[in-house]
């Protein structure tokens, strides 16, 4: 009888002490996921914080940036109408027929550009620094410019020179690849045969765009030494050109547009 109470209280000293470990170990587990989750939520504060301080310096910077290229453009800007009024002031020819020009070159240029898909930037780039592709013609003298009769072999090389002074003065300037290479290569051809003998694809894109507008523009406009040609005999005279002044795959993007380029003329008296 002794043994069987002595056994049923060890039996119920046994079951209180593991009902005590099981209780212990549950609240040492409730602990655990508790620190844990402390410890989460504090991982993910110090997170956010980090990338809040880090966006607050990304956020200054590029408001800092941000100034600096508007500044840059505005620059830019101011540069490129200065030196669009020089072109205008040289007396290369009548300032009105000059104007013009260097307008439409600017507008046609920046419609191929987009036709060709090109980056946004470049797009920009073209549309600003067409206007001024022949700044270079400023540093030669009027007398050539304005030379009646015939011109020699070294007036010839002379004008042929105004590329060089173009890409010198925008270089000066700091304009960029993009100036330079217009100023330099806008009277090569794709058969190698222009200015700098550069052929094919070696040829700058944004110079080729600006041969194109160049082109039709001074081929469509009045002067005073010429008279207009008709929309169609300039449209055939690009076909005719194709692989030889003008890139195929440009000119048969060039044609797609030239509706819309033909807008530029329709109202003008000078133009058939």
């Amino acid at each position: 009888m002794k043994n069987k109470i002595f056994s049923i209280i060890f039996l119920m000293i046994t079951l209180s002490s593991f009902s005590q470990n099981i209780t212990l170990e549950r609240n040492t587990h409730q602990f655990s996921i508790i620190f844990l989750s402390l410890l989460v939520l504090i991982t993910l504060l110090v997170v956010v914080l980090i990338i809040y301080v880090n966006l607050r310096i990304l956020i200054q910077k590029n408001n800092k940036l941000l100034v600096y290229i508007q500044s840059k453009k505005e620059l830019t800007n101011n540069i490129t109408n200065m030196l669009t009024s020089l072109i205008i002031k040289t007396n290369i020819s009548d300032e009105k027929e000059t104007l013009e020009h260097i307008q439409n070159v600017g507008v046609i240029s920046k419609m191929l550009a987009k036709k060709l898909k090109l980056p946004q930037e470049d797009i920009t780039n073209i549309r600003i620094y067409a206007p001024i592709h022949d700044i270079g013609k400023s540093a030669i003298s009027n007398k050539i410019w304005n030379k009646k009769g015939k011109l020699s072999n070294i007036d010839i090389e002379l004008i042929k020179s105004h590329v060089l002074f173009g890409q010198q003065i925008v270089s000066q300037l700091n304009l960029g690849k993009c100036a330079e290479n217009i100023t330099m290569y806008h009277h090569e051809k794709w058969d190698g045969t222009g200015y700098n003998k550069i052929k094919g694809k070696k040829i700058p894109i944004e110079a080729q765009i600006v041969t194109f507008a160049d082109i039709y523009d001074a081929l469509r406009s009045k002067r005073s030494y010429k008279d207009s040609w008709t929309r169609n005999e300039v449209i055939n005279y690009f076909k005719l050109n194709r692989g030889i002044i003008f890139n195929p795959y440009i000119l048969k993007k060039f044609l797609k547009i030239e509706k819309d380029i033909n807008k530029i003329y329709i109202n003008r008296d000078d133009v058939k």
